[in-house]
């Protein structure tokens, strides 16, 4: 009996790794943008001096207590992983159809967006706690 070529056997290998592949990458990529945002926020508003301390300047300081950040991770999270749910049929009809480098930009994209405004909204909700 004749061996199957080689590249049969590989092309049915990545039939089956390709969508945990991707449904892996789409999980890393969204927390890696979560966490981004997060250090990105947190550095922009490390040293926001006096001015960020005044009354009437606003009511909250720009930066969070320990506490306040574990609570804005953990809610970032949750929140990131039901985009990634969202996100994961669309992503794998976008491999189908338009391939694999075109999905993954229109994902770095989506991703992009839903960090910035994730991130947004922790900043909202949990500066100053």
């Amino acid at each position: 009996m004749r061996k199957p070529p080689m590249a049969l056997a590989l092309l049915a290998a990545l039939a089956v790794v390709g969508p945990a592949a991707a449904q892996d990458y789409l999980g890393a990529h969204l927390d890696t943008m979560r966490e981004h945002n997060l250090r990105q926020h947190q550095q922009r508003h490390a040293h926001d001096g006096p001015a960020a301390e005044q009354p009437g300047k606003g009511s909250r300081s720009g930066t969070m207590s320990p506490e306040a950040e574990a609570r804005a991770r953990a809610e970032g999270a949750r929140i990131m992983e039901q985009h990634r749910r969202d996100l994961e049929p669309r992503y794998r009809m976008r491999v189908e159809r338009d391939g694999q480098a075109a999905a993954d930009a229109w994902l770095a994209r989506e991703a992009r967006q839903l960090g910035i405004r994730t991130g947004r909204q922790m900043r909202e909700k949990y500066s100053g706690q």
